[in-house]
């Protein structure tokens, strides 16, 4: 018997994801304003720790664009990631209604959080239940 699954491009569901986002004007006006905010967040919280000019005349050149380059970066994935869960949070509302948003809600932020800190995800979500973990056998002993 052969299978008839056919191998798809590793890149096919993200693409298909970013079309079905951006199609919708109001969710890439989320994003960009969201990416916009976030960078004007890493801007304040940078200059309450330093200046542009302590921060120049201390780093290398290479280390100083690549971290500008990275928050930048980091700032549009950031806001895209923001517009995304908007999208899912309202698609899965229309798609199930009575179904409850705090159940979606609660699944996309232990998702980020698994998903962002890998460290918190392995010591936190074990402890309240979500994943197992060599922890609760730590904690029992």
């Amino acid at each position: 018997m052969t299978s008839s699954i056919i191998p798809t491009h590793p890149l096919h569901h993200l693409m298909t994801s970013m079309r079905m986002l951006f199609s919708d004007v109001r969710y890439a006006a989320l994003a960009v304003g969201s990416a916009i905010g976030l960078l004007e967040l890493y801007l304040a919280l940078f200059l309450l720790s330093t200046t542009f000019t302590i921060f120049f005349s201390t780093n290398v050149p290479l280390y100083t664009s690549t971290a500008i380059v990275l928050t930048v970066l980091l700032a549009i994935m950031g806001g895209i990631a923001i517009a995304q869960t908007v999208y899912i949070l309202r698609v899965g509302q229309a798609l199930r209604p009575g179904q409850g948003i705090a159940r979606e809600a609660a699944g996309i932020s232990f998702g980020a959080l698994s998903a962002g800190c890998p460290q918190c995800a392995s010591l936190l979500l074990p402890m309240l239940g979500i994943a197992s973990s060599n922890i609760r056998r730590q904690l029992k002993r």
